[in-house]
């Protein structure tokens, strides 16, 4: 399986490998078999921000990695300022992790991947924490940036814009292609699935 989109959906039934995929693809998970590479540096999301948040403090899960002066990291502190500012947290920035909601936290988790700009972004159920005004403007934020977006979800309406959609059955590739062609045959099957028929 290849693929030069540079906006990818993984879609699937719970179990179907979408996790696994993402983590093996950010080097979390050794490959047993064959090859998995992407093109350049990646940055993942992961699923529960319960997972990702590591510091007591939203100004440390941000600035942290960045404590050490230089361009790079005066450029990633600006742009997770700009980030919080233009998704209105700029007030978290005071506040304790323990204090956020799901959706704050997922906010947080998202700017501290997108601060630094990897070359690919991966996400793991990533935005089903958030409200829909955050949830658009961070899919218009995503949509718009110059990195590649490998995206897996079950919001599957956020995927009709997408260059790509790969849907991923019990481990294997079931479908790959446009979005206009793979979420109804997805859906499709679901539909068969869930009412008792053989697919």
């Amino acid at each position: 399986m290849t693929s030069s989109a540079k906006t990818i959906g993984l879609i699937g039934r719970n179990g179907a490998g979408k996790s696994t995929f993402l983590r093996a693809l950010h080097g979390l998970l050794p490959i047993q078999t064959g090859d998995l590479s992407a093109e350049g540096s990646t940055g993942y999301l992961f699923q529960s921000p319960d997972d990702q948040i590591v510091f007591p403090t939203v100004k440390e899960e941000l600035y942290f990695p960045e404590a050490a002066a230089s361009e790079r990291g005066e450029r990633s502190l600006n742009r997770a300022k700009h980030l919080l500012e233009q998704h209105n947290g700029r007030h978290l920035v005071g506040l304790s992790t323990e204090e956020l909601s799901i959706g704050q936290k997922a906010l947080v988790c998202l700017v501290s991947v997108l601060k630094d700009e990897p070359d690919v972004l991966l996400l793991d159920e990533s935005l089903g924490g958030l409200d829909a005004v955050t949830t658009t403007s961070m899919m218009a934020e995503l949509m718009s940036s110059n990195q590649r977006l490998v995206f897996a979800t079950h919001q599957l309406h956020l995927l009709t814009d997408f260059d790509e959609v790969i849907w991923l059955d019990q481990g294997s590739l079931r479908l790959q292609g446009p979005p206009q062609d793979v979420i109804p045959a997805y859906l499709s099957w679901s539909r068969e699935l869930a009412l008792g028929i053989s697919c």
